[in-house]
């Protein structure tokens, strides 16, 4: 299941697609935190910027990173 960041925010909505088994992947937005230690990573902004790879913001995303996908068939592809 993918949705967008009104469904990524719900806790209510991510809790019952839990409860049934389901997986998902949800949008978030870019101001949203969660509850981190001082240090840790605590929003989207913070891992872009310690992903590094010359990152600033989103009108500066700087170069492209060939990643290797896996398929749940095993067979894999450079993107």
């Amino acid at each position: 299941m993918v949705a967008d960041s009104f469904y990524g925010e719900d806790e209510g909505f991510k809790r019952s697609l839990s409860e049934v088994g389901m997986s998902y992947v949800m949008a978030l937005k870019p101001s949203h935190a969660w509850w981190h230690r001082v240090g840790e990573i605590g929003s989207p902004y913070e891992a872009a910027v310690a992903a590094g790879e010359g990152w600033e913001d989103e009108k500066h995303p700087g170069e492209w990173v060939k990643v290797a996908r896996s398929f749940r068939d095993g067979h894999q592809q450079s993107w």
